[in-house]
Order: structure tokens, then C-alpha cells, then sequence
């Protein structure tokens, strides 16, 4: 469904599990992983499609046009 160049952020052994599924108009993708880099180069855009992710573990960072978003739950939060 998409394609990525990965840079693992440990000195041990990368590993991925990843379930896709597709349907008319929707891919669902449903993964864990290793902690990593994702680079999505324009060369691997094809298309115009949009994409949700949801982290689900204690910290998770985005990075998109010069600007970071860090997940990381604060002290005292629900």
C-alpha cells in the first residue's frame, strides 16, 4: 500500500509484524514494530491517497515539513 525507506533507531535486529487489508476505496494496516525512522520519499509517492496512523505505545513522534509532534503522554494524565 505504501512504500518506505526504514532506519531502525537500535543496534538490535529489526523486526515487523504487519497485517494489510484492502477493500474498494479503504486499506487498513495494522503493524508492530521495532522502534524506527519512516522516510517517505517523493520518489515513492504515486498517488494522492490519504493516510491515519495511531500510536499505541508510551511515545510516539511525528515529523512532517519542518515541524515535530510529540505524542509522549505528560505526568498526571489519564
Amino acid at each position: 500500500m505504501s512504500k518506505r525507506d526504514i532506519e531502525p533507531l537500535s543496534a538490535e535486529q529489526f523486526h515487523t509484524e504487519v497485517i494489510l487489508r484492502s477493500m474498494p476505496g479503504l486499506g487498513i494496516v495494522t503493524a508492530r514494530r521495532s522502534a524506527a525512522i519512516y522516510h517517505l520519499p517523493r520518489k515513492f509517492i504515486n498517488n494522492d491517497d490519504v493516510f491515519a496512523t495511531i500510536g499505541l505505545t508510551p511515545s510516539y513522534e511525528v515529523y512532517q515539513f519542518d515541524r515535530l509532534l510529540n505524542l509522549k503522554p505528560e505526568r498526571g494524565s489519564c
